[in-house]
């Protein structure tokens, strides 16, 4: 079937991306992540942490690795294609999120009370139990972006699936019409809803683009054409992907904001709903090219646990950090900081995330037998 014949598609089959694939392509966000907030922005290290030979790398780095965001919001996209009964499934998946996300919130308040480096107040906390601000979590601005995007995706898949092109304008087109058209006319007094409002703006067409992918079969019925079909070798294959993954770094690192005026309107937006897919499916492959795949099993477990271990690495530059982060980098070298960083993270995470699993059971329960 033709790309042309593919843009109105009525039913999808089964996700191209496999779970347990998925699971490792999530580990490796998880890992860019890390090393992206260890190692390529120097400003947020304490005094007596520091890194001189590093500062070249994080100049390099900086903005590829954080294609990490544009993973996770592209993944969250495609498979919700793949769930049924979409406003139930946004609201069950959101309240998840927002009930893993407290938990860690309270559990990482009792060093920062017990340091003396929580601003104790209740606006503070109930600010930052539902993520406007972030004094404590410092990197969860995402979960606000996360609700609110699955709470619009119902809205957006009533005109996405409809056509590609339709889909495509408004995940894509729309957001980086209207942050043109708000940025220098549009005042919004409150920093944090303004914050808010930039951030999904900003990251959308990354969770539209899963949603695109997904609904259309991109990968399948384009990706897999331009590098399956008619390439028969497959090291040769295998070296293309290894190029797509390079690509989406050096695009990440150059392309990561385009601006560009149309008459009174600066449009300003990054290349990553297109350099994430090119990204996973480079590295998807590469997973499937892999014949031993337990040598993969710690990126599967990183990945199984990202949430939590994206959470409980706030510690290391909270508030806290002029406590914390003698403890993260006491290894001092780079790759151990890294390893000992996943490890700290994995183990607290792995504990933490049995009785949030209970929660979330009686949570569902309860939200299955509202809606029955």
């Amino acid at each position: 079937m033709s790309v042309k014949n593919n843009t109105t598609i009525k039913n999808v089959g089964a996700p191209y991306l496999e779970r347990d694939a998925t699971g490792i392509i999530k580990g490796v966000a998880l890992v860019f992540m890390f090393v992206h907030h260890f190692f390529t922005i120097p400003s947020y290290y304490v005094d007596g942490i520091a890194y001189p030979y590093l500062e070249g790398f994080a100049v390099m780095f900086k903005e590829p690795f954080k294609i990490c965001v544009a993973i996770f919001a592209f993944l969250t996209g495609y498979f919700y294609v793949f769930s049924e009964k979409r406003l139930r499934y946004s609201l069950r998946k959101s309240t998840d999120v927002w009930t893993s996300y407290f938990v860690f919130f309270l559990l990482l308040l009792i060093p920062a009370a017990a340091l003396g480096c929580w601003d104790a107040s209740v606006k503070n906390f109930v600010l930052e139990a539902f993520g406007i601000i972030n004094p404590t979590m410092t990197f969860c601005w995402y979960i606000d972006f996360y609700i609110l995007s699955l709470l619009l995706l119902p809205l957006f898949h009533m005109a996405a699936k409809k056509h590609i092109i339709i889909a495509a304008l408004a995940g894509v087109a729309l957001p980086i019409g209207v942050t043109a058209a708000m940025t220098g006319y549009v005042h919004i007094p409150n920093a944090d809803i303004e914050k808010l409002v930039f951030n999904f703006l900003r990251w959308f067409p990354c969770i539209a683009s899963g949603y695109i992918f997904a609904r259309y079969e991109l990968f399948e019925r384009c990706f897999d054409v331009l590098f399956k079909r008619h390439i028969k070798y497959k090291w040769l294959r295998v070296l293309i992907y290894i190029i797509l993954m390079l690509i989406t770094f050096v695009g990440r690192k150059y392309l990561y904001n385009i601006s560009f005026n149309v008459s009174i309107f600066t449009f300003n937006f990054s290349l990553d709903f297109l350099l994430a897919p090119l990204f996973i499916y480079g590295l998807l492959n590469i997973i499937n090219a892999v014949k031993h795949k337990k040598l993969l099993a710690p990126l599967s477990i990183i990945g199984k646990y990202s949430m939590g271990m994206w959470f409980l690495h706030c510690i290391f530059f909270n508030t806290c950090k002029e406590y914390t982060q003698i403890l993260l980098f006491f290894p001092r070298n780079p790759i151990l900081v890294l390893i000992w960083g996943l490890a700290i993270c994995l183990a607290v995470s792995a504990a933490v995330m049995i009785p949030v699993r209970w929660l979330l059971k009686q949570k569902n329960k309860l939200f299955a037998k509202q809606k029955s």
